[in-house]
Formats: structure tokens, sequence, C-alpha cells
């Protein structure tokens, strides 16, 4: 999922996805072709490799699924795991708007839900999420860790 708004990242495009990697009921190993592949160029990259590579993209129009172009609307997101990876955009976005909006000009409450097993292994996007909480584009953050404790909290 693109993660990025092209207001903060004009010339980048930013994307989450969960490296699909598991033991079938067989007992063979699957791992995901897409994901996989995406995962060694990472690799790679941070290993210092600087050979460009591209990665063919086929954007699909989003339908309705955006934030409202009124900031005085109010705004709930729930993003569980990856899910939350449109919603960094949307903030970006938001983030954005505010401050180029008119003195004084009205905006909604923004909530977001996010989700995951624990805050140490998955807790995607943490860094950002907090500061948007703190910088107010972001009225609250509310977060769930399914496995950080013995009873299961899930968001959705």
């Amino acid at each position: 999922s693109i993660s990025s708004a092209s207001e903060d990242h004009p010339e980048a495009l930013h994307f989450a996805f969960s490296l699909v990697d598991f033991q079938s009921g067989g007992g063979r190993r699957k791992r995901g072709v897409a994901t996989t592949w995406l995962y060694g160029v990472g690799s790679e990259k941070a290993l210092g490799s600087t050979e460009d590579v591209r990665v063919p993209v086929y954007l699909r129009p989003a339908g309705s699924f955006r934030p409202p172009s009124d900031l005085a609307k109010p705004l709930v997101m729930v993003g569980p795991g990856t899910g939350v990876a449109p919603f960094r955009g949307f903030l970006q976005a938001r983030q954005h708007a505010l401050r180029g909006r008119e003195k004084g000009g009205a905006a909604g409450e923004a909530w977001l839900f996010f989700g995951c097993r624990t805050p140490d292994e998955d807790y995607l996007y943490r860094d950002d999420l907090e500061q948007f909480e703190r910088d107010g584009t972001l009225d609250r953050l509310i977060v769930a860790f399914s496995r950080a404790q013995a009873r299961k909290v899930y968001v959705q």
C-alpha cells in the first residue's frame, strides 16, 4: 500500500508490505513472489548497493477512499498492520493542508486506531504517527497490541 503523500514526497513513492513467508500444512516453505523480491531489493540497498532498480508499479484509482477535502470534517481511520499505510499518507497531506490554511480556519478532529501484534516488531510508522499526534495533525492515536499481553486486544 502507498504510504506517502505527494505533497510531502513529490519525487518518491513510499509503500508498506508484509513479507509473505510461511510453512504450508504439508511442511513446505512458501514465499510470496513480489514481497520476497522487494525485500531482497531493499536488503541490497541497505547493504550499500548503488545499482538502480526499476520496480513496475500499476496504479489504480482509489475511488472514494480518500480523506475529506474539507479540513473541517472529522476523520476517523482504522489501520490494522500494513493497513495503516494509506493513513500515513492521509496524515502527511492533512499536515500540509493544516500548515497552509488561513489562521483560525476550522479543522475537524482526526483519530487513528492502529493495531499490530507487538510494539517492538511491527508498529509501522511509529515515529511518524506519534509526531502527528504531538504536532496536532492527529487528535488521537489509539493503539492496540494483540500479542503484548496475555489477553488479545484488537482494533477491529
